[in-house]
């Protein structure tokens, strides 16, 4: 199996914020409104607008920041294997991500 670097930016409200349980990552599902590629990355995500996803968090994100709840973030998400996805671990709540500045 080839190991593809894939990043793309997503647009959504997030609709939960899920504790980590052990060793996890917190997740968040989220509804997606938006997607676009990040350029020099190649995009794997098969979902689309409207599709709901879950996303690990970086390990620095606060799931106990409710205050997300109902927000519309932007986030470099790459996926690990069909529904399995990750957040960018440079990702903020306030300062976003460099890999998805708007078009």
């Amino acid at each position: 199996m080839q190991i593809i670097e894939n990043w793309t930016c997503v647009t959504g409200m997030v609709l939960a914020i899920n504790q980590p349980v052990a060793d996890a990552r917190a997740k968040i599902e989220m509804k997606v409104e938006r997607i676009w590629e990040v350029e020099g990355f190649r995009s794997l995500l098969p979902e689309k607008p409207g599709d709901r996803i879950r996303v690990n968090m970086p390990e620095n994100f606060k799931s106990s920041d409710q205050t997300l709840r109902g927000r519309t973030i932007t986030l470099p998400v790459r996926m690990v294997r069909k529904g399995i996805y990750f957040a960018d671990s440079n990702w903020s709540l306030h300062g976003g991500s460099p890999l998805c500045r708007l078009k």
